[in-house]
Formats: C-alpha cells, structure tokens, sequence
C-alpha cells in the first residue's frame, strides 16, 4: 500500500512537471515535430503532388504536433486555439530549423504563388469593406439632423416629427456618410438601420441599438 502510495505521488509531480514548460519552449518542440514530419512526408510526395495537396499535409503536421504538445504547458491545454497563429509562429521558427526542407518541398513556381497569395490575403485584409447597401428588411426613420458625434464610437442623432430623438452608430462604411456635416444640421435625412444588441453599462445587459446602413439626404 505504502509503494502504491509512492508511485502514485511519483506519476502526479512528473505530470505536473510535464506541464511546466513555457509557451516557447512548447512551440519550439512543434516546430522540430513539424520539421520531422516535413522530411517524412515529402519522400511520398511526386511531381503529381499538387501544392495544395502539400499545404493540407503541412497543416496536418501542425494539427497533429499541437495536440500532443499542448498537454505540456497548462495554459495552451485549456485554452482553444487559433492554428492560424500557431502557424504563423511555427512559421517563424521554422526558417532557423529546417528552412532547407521547406524549401525543397515545394517547387519554384510553387512558391511563387504562396507569396502571392499571402501578399493578395494582406491586400484584402488592408482594404476597407464595401458600403453596406439599403435593403427591404432594413427599418426607415425620417427627420431632421440635429448632431453629429465622433467619438469613441461615431453617432449622430436624428429628430423625428413627434420630436423624438434617435441615437445611430455608424458601425460599417455606409453610402451616404457625406451628409452627415455640419452643413446639414436641421436638414431633413432617411436613414436605414437594423437593430442590433450592444453592452450597456447603465443597463448592466445587452440593449438593441440602432446601426445605421444608409442615408439620403431629402432635397
């Protein structure tokens, strides 16, 4: 009973301890299992291979690595994860591990169109989306322009013909921002907008707020 009791203390302090490496260390150990896996898989790879067939065995590698590493540092074990981070940063390490391997996985005209894509994937991420459209199940209010906010958050408020008050976000770009100055105030606009829900501090909860989508300006 006394050893069973010894071994049992043995076998929970090694996994504690198994568990006590830093987030470097774990990702450094990824980047070596993916290197491993790169020189393994690439001797079944043929010219046939095609280079999207090789990312998808790359990623695997990635996936296949992480789920065993990630027992090794406690946090990454409880967390979820983004395996397009993790990538990148295997990414980084791996040029000083196994940059030659890499290289020779893929074919000059191969590697060409994954920097290009990366570059097109930088492009879209940098260009800002298209104005949102008025649809048929937007909500319409009329009135009159009575402020313009450019605070934390963008706003302006509209007055409708029973004198109430309406708060809009500018949440997106939106086709008609350009009436939205000072030269307009007390000019009358349509706005389109949906509902929705937004955290309240006053409230203590989400409330539904109105986002504006599309403004015309009434001549």
């Amino acid at each position: 009973m006394r050893n069973l009791l010894v071994l049992t203390l043995l076998l929970s302090s090694s996994f504690l301890f198994s568990q006590n490496k830093s987030r470097d260390e774990v990702l450094q150990l990824i980047t070596e299992d993916v290197c491993e896996c790169i020189q393994k898989k690439s001797k079944k790879f043929t010219k046939k291979t095609t280079s999207d067939r090789k990312k998808a065995v790359l990623g695997l590698c990635l996936i296949e690595s992480y789920n065993v590493r990630k027992k090794l540092n406690k946090k990454m074990n409880n967390a979820s994860v983004d395996y397009g981070q993790i990538g990148e940063e295997v990414g980084v390490l791996l040029v000083d591990v196994c940059l030659d391997d890499f290289m020779n996985l893929f074919s000059e005209e191969e590697l060409i169109d994954v920097v290009e894509e990366e570059f097109l994937e930088e492009d879209n991420e940098n260009t800002p989306p298209q104005p949102t459209l008025k649809k048929e199940s937007d909500l319409i209010i009329k009135g009159e322009l009575i402020a313009v906010k450019n605070d934390a958050v963008s706003y302006f408020i509209v007055k409708d013909s029973f004198n109430k008050e309406h708060i809009f976000i500018v949440k997106n770009q939106i086709n008609g921002s350009e009436f939205l100055l000072a030269d307009n105030i007390d000019k009358t606009i349509t706005v389109y907008y949906t509902l929705e829900y937004f955290y309240d501090l006053s409230e203590n909860g989400y409330t539904k707020k109105k986002v504006v989508t599309y403004i015309e300006l009434d001549k």
